[in-house]
């Protein structure tokens, strides 16, 4: 059996055709940047920062141990957390101001 095949045109008029036209060309330029910034954030990370990664995943192991190693002191200082003053942060103690 054979198949026919029916080709139909329509027309399709819209109102006010120029603001829509704008609307839809504002949303593709909204729509592009959004993607761009999409694309952007979800590249794969750069060798260097895989590499640097790497390296300070083993100098936490490298602390955990020494950590372990000392002790009590170590067990208080794992329970402080990755906390170092910074610049903002006041100094207490005997070297503080």
């Amino acid at each position: 059996m054979a198949t026919a095949t029916q080709n139909i045109s329509i027309r399709i008029a819209v109102v006010d055709g120029d603001k829509v036209r704008r609307e839809l060309t504002l949303t593709g330029e909204q729509g592009q940047r959004a993607l761009e910034k999409i694309r952007e954030a979800t590249k794969p990370a750069s060798k260097e920062l895989v590499v640097l990664n790497a390296a300070s995943e083993q100098a936490n192991d490298v602390m955990r141990e020494l950590g372990g190693q000392a002790g009590r002191t170590g067990q208080f200082l794992a329970a402080l957390g990755p906390t170092m003053p910074t610049p903002s942060t006041p100094m207490t103690g005997r070297h503080g101001g």
